[in-house]
């Protein structure tokens, strides 16, 4: 529907970061839909959190909400945020791709994809590194409750 194509492209464009690579971010939770696997968005997590955080804790990915995407297949109940109209053509004619994970490094600004669960283990270890030697464990860990979420009304009792 188009109510879930709004869904599907909030996602993408938080997961997007910086607004780039759109088709592929789209194209990683296309087939994640397509194959019935959760999608397992951060961003959709921390929407539920109410805060950012570079890297989330394992207690962050148990949080007991409908946006938490690691817990629940399929869309969350309604977007998460904002989205612009390259979000919505990604979400709506993704990337003909087999990659199904993704990770951001934020020292970077870029990126990783793979179709391939060993590979994007490394890709995220590999982004932690490089946020920890530039910004500090602690910086990794905090949340930032001004960054990204402005809580909708609905959402406010879900958290």
């Amino acid at each position: 529907t188009a109510y879930e194509l709004l869904t599907l492209a909030s996602i993408v464009q938080k997961e997007s970061v910086n607004g780039t690579n759109l088709e592929r971010v789209a194209a990683v939770f296309r087939n994640r839909l397509d194959r019935e696997m959760k999608l397992a968005s951060c961003p959709s997590v921390e929407f539920a959190l109410g805060f950012h955080r570079p890297f989330l804790y394992w207690k962050d990915l148990k949080i007991d909400s409908p946006y938490n995407t690691y817990l629940h297949r399929g869309l969350p109940p309604t977007p998460i945020a904002t989205v612009s109209r390259e979000a919505i053509q990604a979400a709506a004619g993704a990337a003909d791709s087999e990659e199904i994970f993704l990770v951001f490094d934020w020292t970077t600004q870029t990126h990783a994809f793979t179709a391939d669960l060993t590979e994007h283990q490394q890709n995220a270890a590999r982004a932690q590194e490089n946020f920890v030697r530039l910004f500090g464990e602690t910086m990794m860990r905090k949340a930032f409750s001004q960054l990204y979420y402005e809580p909708f009304p609905a959402a406010s009792s879900n958290r």
